[in-house]
């Protein structure tokens, strides 16, 4: 026969035999939680959590996250080597290490023969990179020159720092597939992803991969593009961090080796708030 007795509970020592279950007392470690969940709030409250911006630095030019503001400010050439029909023209991008304190004004230079024309490079301040355009003089010499990243008072140079462009014949240019990008401008919210193409006027004849950059703020992640051979098109997503900062980009097709562009070749990229964009 089972007796109904309940088993005594202890604060204390377990005894041999003992069902521990019944020992263990439940309002201390029901406050230790309550005091560790507070503890993890106010640790996401003050990392940044609760906002979308507050946990990026790109507006004010002051280091972000894993940025260390006792190294040089440095710049890097973005856009690689690429073939230049005369009279075309083509995208290039300067990043820098981490957002931009003050304006920063780039020197870009070429080498070799005469003929290619510079647009003026300007990082804002807040900023992390700009685009500059090359273009080929219509008379321009067929011929490679070197573009180069010239280092200045307020920033260093890193790596790349250079680029080859080649401007060949407008008529040979003629041969190459022009790339557009299709999809325009667009609003994307914190953390969502969209979709854009780049179309050929004709077929690849050859695997073509199509550079794509961003500029002005971080925070947008552009999948790559490769438009497989005897097709005219591929898409790839654009995708916004879910903490990227609020405010506009720049989306840019760059000229290749096995490609030039057409218009349109860029697009604007606007982020916002997650909570803006539930209301569209």
């Amino acid at each position: 026969m089972k007796s109904n007795t309940q088993p005594t509970q202890r604060t204390g020592t377990f005894y041999p035999g003992e069902n521990a279950v019944h020992r263990i007392p439940q309002a201390p470690f029901r406050f230790l939680a309550l005091v560790f969940f507070a503890l993890v709030a106010s640790l996401l409250v003050g990392c940044g959590g609760g906002g979308g911006n507050s946990a990026f630095t790109d507006r004010d030019g002051t280091p972000g996250p894993g940025e260390d503001p006792t190294l040089p400010l440095s710049a890097t050439l973005v856009g690689g080597d690429t073939s230049l029909g005369q009279g075309g023209s083509t995208v290039y991008v300067v990043a820098l290490s981490r957002a931009a304190p003050s304006d920063i004004t780039l020197t870009v230079e070429t080498t070799g023969a005469a003929g290619l024309e510079i647009s003026p490079a300007t990082i804002p301040a807040g900023a992390r990179s700009t685009s500059f355009t090359v273009t080929a003089d219509a008379g321009a010499a067929v011929g490679a020159r070197q573009l180069l990243l010239v280092a200045g008072d307020d920033y260093t140079v890193g790596t790349p720092s250079s680029a080859t462009v080649t401007v060949i014949s407008a008529a040979l240019a003629d041969e190459f597939p022009e790339a557009t990008l299709v999809g325009g401008n667009t609003s994307l919210s914190q953390g969502g992803t969209t979709s854009y193409a780049v179309t050929l006027d004709r077929a690849a004849p050859a695997e073509i991969t199509v550079e794509v950059l961003t500029t002005g703020l971080a925070g947008l992640t552009v999948s790559p593009v490769v438009i497989p051979a005897g097709d005219r098109s591929t898409s790839f997503t654009v995708t916004a961090d879910v903490g990227a900062p609020v405010g506009t980009r720049q989306l840019l097709l760059v000229a290749g080796d096995d490609y030039v562009l057409g218009t349109p070749s860029s697009a604007t990229v606007t982020v916002i708030s997650a909570a803006l964009a539930d209301e569209f």
